[in-house]
């Protein structure tokens, strides 16, 4: 702007003293209508073999999946009545290990779709809602946060949602971004505590036995993005321990716990190479 605006006479918005704005009257032909029919690509999820990319597209009424061939081939609509959803309160559709399946949210519940073609199957009739699905290494077992008694717990179903066994239990707190490891014997998980709730732990569970270690957790201090390094042997997550947000390391066994980054800036995602390292 060459000049800046003069404030001439007081005028406020909503009881707040304010600038008056010349361009509150939008231009002639646009209206709320047209903004909104505008279509958003968001939410990439790229299959594991790379040829594929998983895609929401948001038109005007709906928030549907889509999966588009990177090989110049037309995208592929995979739900049709899927609720148009704020990008910022939406999930990423989360690919099978193996490639050959789909997990995604609609209207509240979790459903499955080939890559191949088919309709998305609902599989979580178990729950009254369901969430955050994560599957399993061997891309049959599947993770699902489900609601209990004002608790979010989590659960292990498949892919045909039969059989689901509760993974946690406990009264402590919620329990948020469950990550299986590699082998599929142990998951990481986050537990928003009730006694602190400005407190986020990292939490490992051994899936057949059930035991669990606190990998990180201090007082009013948040923990965010667990992530198992390939190999299996770390485990990686953000941690607000001091001004910043900071990548921190931990072996599965609690052992080896340090900061990684220090950057003098905030890390808000990161992910792990191939060769772990």
């Amino acid at each position: 702007m060459d000049k800046p605006i003069q404030l001439t006479e007081k005028y406020e918005r909503n009881g707040w003293p304010s600038i008056k704005r010349p361009d509150l009257k939008p231009p002639e032909g646009w209206n709320l209508s047209l903004l909104t029919s505008l279509e958003r690509i968001r939410s990439h999820a790229l299959a594991p073999d790379g040829r594929t990319i998983a895609y929401i597209k948001d038109s005007e009424s709906l928030s549907d999946v889509y999966l588009l061939p990177l090989n110049g081939n037309w995208p592929a609509r995979i739900s049709t009545d899927r609720p148009l959803a704020a990008y910022w309160d939406d999930e990423i559709p989360v690919w099978s290990p193996d490639g050959k399946w789909m997990a995604f949210g609609i209207h509240g519940h979790i459903h499955r779709a080939p890559r191949a073609g088919g309709l998305p199957k609902k599989i979580t009739d178990f729950a009254n809602a369901a969430s955050s699905p994560r599957f399993m290494p061997d891309s049959h077992g599947l993770i699902v946060t489900v609601e209990r008694n004002d608790i979010d717990q989590l659960l292990l179903t498949d892919i045909d949602g039969c059989w689901p066994r509760a993974l946690t239990t406990d009264t402590t707190g919620d329990h948020w971004e469950a990550r299986p490891s590699p082998d599929g014997k142990s998951i990481v998980y986050i537990l928003r505590r009730f006694d602190d709730l400005n407190r986020l732990d990292v939490i490992l569970l051994e899936v057949e036995t059930g035991k669990s270690l606190t990998l990180y957790g201090k007082p009013s201090t948040r923990a965010l993005s667990p992530k198992w390094s390939p190999s299996g042997e770390w485990i990686a997550f953000i941690a607000q321990e001091t001004e910043r947000d900071e990548i921190y390391l931990v072996r599965p066994n609690g052992e080896g716990l340090h900061q990684l980054t220090n950057m003098g800036h905030d890390v808000a995602q990161f992910d792990w190479s191939p060769d772990s390292k």
